[in-house]
């Protein structure tokens, strides 16, 4: 068989066929939505801080982006069907945003003060916060964006910041996600800091582009889901145009075919190791092949954009079912603890 004429074809085909999925923007947007109003039901939006919700500021900061991502999206109303006490109002839902925000930017100051093993939430935290910044910079008040800019504006790739600043750790990913997503806004120049972490980093993956999270401990035993999160913090440094930026990249494409082949036909990550069980690992599923099929859409290959966009879809598809019978794990087990921590 002449399999260049065979993927040619295929690839005239997919560039011809309408996106059949019905997953959109929106698709994403009701998800965080519903995520956002189920958390908001144990933990009161209008009254929580980063000392009041379990996980701290590493928590916090999560419901900061999640919030900054619908304000983003700005059809906050359309959400109402989600909940309407919660979004049934827009001007309302932007103030709780602004006021949700305030207080997370406020607390990165107090945790420096803090015990070391406290300060390991600005790890996570920081990497949150520049994400809800690029969402929603452009469409805040200029009060609030002089506020959190001037926070972030002080964030220092070291050990004061980030306790895993020169450690070889999947944190040690989150804070280069962070520190590109600063760059972006002009508000860090971290591309010696991502080299020297990238020149550590880089020898846990192995021939497959996948990341050995246990590399000095055991590297028979990694958590599938350590590997998926960690290439998934690095997708936001990708192309950053430093002295490891090509290998990165390379890397980074490998890592992404494994997303494809261990993906299940329903759309769910392999089962083993850590976390493995719970719904967000379908949601890093989702964020890796999106990432991935706008790398190769702007390279003109939308065969493989379309591959990839066909796994996001069947990963979010599977989200979809197991919050629909209010499930956060998927677990059946009598043992609650299978695939959790």
């Amino acid at each position: 068989m002449d399999y260049g004429k065979y993927f040619d074809a295929l690839k005239r085909r997919n560039a011809a066929l309408p996106d059949q999925s019905g997953v959109t923007k929106e698709t994403y947007i009701r998800l965080i939505a519903k995520c956002l109003s189920e958390y908001g039901k144990v933990n009161d939006l209008r009254t929580a801080t980063p000392d009041t919700v379990f996980s701290g500021l590493h928590a916090y900061s999560r419901i900061v982006t999640s919030m900054a991502a619908i304000v983003n999206y700005g059809k906050i109303e359309a959400l109402s069907a989600v909940d309407s006490e919660l979004f049934g109002d827009a001007e309302a839902f932007r103030k709780l945003y602004i006021s949700t925000a305030d207080r997370a930017f406020a607390s990165v100051q107090d945790y420096l003060k803090r015990d070391k093993k406290s300060r390991d939430s600005l790890n996570f935290a920081i990497r949150e916060l520049a994400f809800s910044y690029e969402l929603s910079a452009d469409i805040v008040c200029d009060e609030a964006r002089e506020k959190w800019k001037n926070v972030l504006s002080a964030v220092k790739a070291d050990e004061k910041y980030y306790t895993h600043a020169s450690k070889t750790t999947n944190r040690n990913a989150y804070i280069i996600g962070g520190e590109a997503l600063l760059a972006k806004r002009g508000l860090s120049d971290p591309t010696g800091f991502i080299d020297t972490s990238l020149k550590r980093q880089i020898p846990r993956f192995n021939s497959l582009g996948m990341y050995l999270d246990n590399y000095d401990k055991s590297p028979d035993m990694n958590p599938v889901l350590y590997d998926l999160t960690t290439r998934v913090q690095l997708q936001f440094a990708s192309g950053y145009g430093g002295e490891e930026s090509a290998r990165l990249d390379e890397l980074l494409r490998l890592g992404g075919f494994v997303t494809l082949f261990t993906q299940s036909a329903t759309g769910e990550m392999a089962y083993g190791g850590r976390s493995n069980q719970y719904i967000f690992n379908e949601s890093l599923i989702a964020a890796n092949c999106e990432f991935e099929a706008r790398y190769y859409k702007e390279k003109g290959d939308l065969f493989l954009a379309g591959v990839y966009r066909r796994a996001a879809h069947l990963a979010v598809t599977t989200s979809e079912c197991w919050l629909k019978i209010g499930k956060h794990i998927k677990n059946y087990s009598s043992d609650s603890s299978v695939g959790t921590e």
